[in-house]
């Protein structure tokens, strides 16, 4: 790890993506999706949705030709 710049840093976030979870609404409360580059930690109680978004997620980054990807 080194010392960057706060212009370094705006350049490196000119290129995250935001994922599409299919959902507008969660999209919109994860400020566009699933950020590319980051960790995400998602939890909640069992029959909640986290698998089926993780799946959702992994096809999503196989298919980028067919689903939205919103550069920041």
């Amino acid at each position: 790890m080194s010392f960057q710049t706060a212009a370094e840093f705006f350049q490196k976030r000119q290129n995250v993506i935001h994922l599409s979870t299919g959902s507008r609404e969660l999209d919109n409360l994860l400020g566009g999706g699933f950020e590319t580059g980051s960790i995400t930690e998602m939890f909640g109680e069992f029959r909640t949705g986290k698998t089926q978004i993780c799946h959702t997620l992994c096809v999503t980054c196989q298919v980028t030709d067919f689903l939205c990807l919103i550069p920041c």
